[in-house]
């Protein structure tokens, strides 16, 4: 995403309704983080909009103003006839109306596919360490505490990643759906792994069982798979070699 699409993404912005979970937005908000002229507009953009917010707050409402509104609309109710023309037209409004909602129901999907997991999930801990709700060297007993946190503690990982030391665990959400994250630790290599699970159902287009997958994304490399009804994600450091060293056996 360069910084004209942010731009457009981000005049849409509203701290206190935007979905924290949209990740176009999320991709805007970062492109934030690189480009200080961006950064600058937005400061801009959002004390703009925080002042108009501010001024339409401070306006009085009528005590009355409901049922003047009713008062004056049963008043003006009258049946007018149109002509073809304006109802050619207004057939026509109403195709694009339902050609806009498919389209919307379309991005709503695309956007919420597998890809779109991935790249959240990976930038994630690329941009900021992410917090964590548990902190242990011991992965069973992190296992456990997802357990308190009402997240499926059925998963299963392959023996590499078993037998990597653990750091902790945390729970994130993806489209409102809960996502266990753990990280493990490889001393091979003194790098962080980061292990992420979730159901399968909750992430459209993800890999066909028996298929593992091997992908850059950023700086870090991404191995994922499915087994059973989960979705198996892992991201971090040291290039394609060490991820296939972590996918299950074949």
């Amino acid at each position: 995403m360069d910084s004209n699409q942010a731009r457009r993404i981000l005049a849409l912005y509203r701290p206190d309704v935007t979905d924290p979970d949209d990740s176009q937005m999320a991709e805007a908000l970062d492109q934030v983080q690189r480009d200080p002229e961006l950064a600058v507009w937005f400061e801009r953009q959002s004390a703009t909009n925080a002042a108009i917010r501010a001024r339409l707050k401070a306006i009085p409402v009528p005590a009355d103003l409901k049922q003047r509104i009713i008062a004056n609309h049963a008043a003006r109710t009258c049946v007018i006839p149109f002509p073809k023309p304006v109802m050619t037209l207004l057939s026509a409004a109403a195709a694009f109306a339902l050609m806009f909602f498919i389209w919307q129901a379309f991005r709503a999907e695309s956007s919420n596919n597998f890809d779109r997991y991935r790249q959240r999930m990976s930038s994630i801990v690329q941009r900021q360490y992410p917090p964590m709700g548990f902190i242990s060297t011991n992965q069973a007993a992190i296992r456990d505490w997802f357990q308190t946190q009402s997240v499926s503690t059925n998963y299963a990982l392959p023996p590499k990643l078993e037998s990597l030391g653990a750091e902790g665990g945390g729970v994130l959400t993806w489209q409102n759906h809960k996502v266990s994250m753990l990280c493990l630790s490889n001393s091979a290599i003194g790098k962080e792994v980061w292990v992420f699970i979730t159901d399968l159902a909750n992430v459209p287009r993800s890999p066909a069982p028996g298929k593992p997958t091997v992908v850059p994304t950023g700086n870090f490399t991404t191995a994922s798979w499915t087994s059973g009804d989960k979705l198996y994600l892992v991201t971090g450091a040291g290039g394609e070699a060490v991820m296939r060293d972590y996918l299950p056996l074949q």
